[in-house]
């Protein structure tokens, strides 16, 4: 299981990283990437991270879950006006947000 706090200290601005796969709203609360889930809803609301989706397709359908680590943090931006798509997160980055 990746460490997300570790990611976030070498990762740069506009940086991805899937830290989930699969339905996550479905899993249970002491499943192990369970963790990761709730450490990037924690980067999200100090405004370090933006969080995204997109639809998998496949055998293996549901969801990559992406944490895009943002320019500078911001609380005010991330979580209350999270971008839609991962498009929307990188457009974020490029403008300075």
């Amino acid at each position: 299981m990746m460490d997300l706090k570790i990611w976030l200290k070498g990762a740069k601005a506009g940086d991805s990283t899937i830290y989930f796969s699969g339905y996550l709203a479905a899993q249970s609360l002491r499943h192990p990437d369970r963790a990761n889930a709730l450490a990037a809803q924690s980067m999200a609301r100090d405004g370090l991270v933006y969080l995204t989706q997109r639809r998998r397709a496949g055998k293996k359908m549901g969801f990559d879950y992406i944490v895009t680590k943002a320019t500078a943090a911001s609380s005010d931006r991330t979580w209350t006006k999270p971008p839609a798509t991962e498009y929307a997160s990188r457009k974020r980055i490029e403008e300075g947000w």
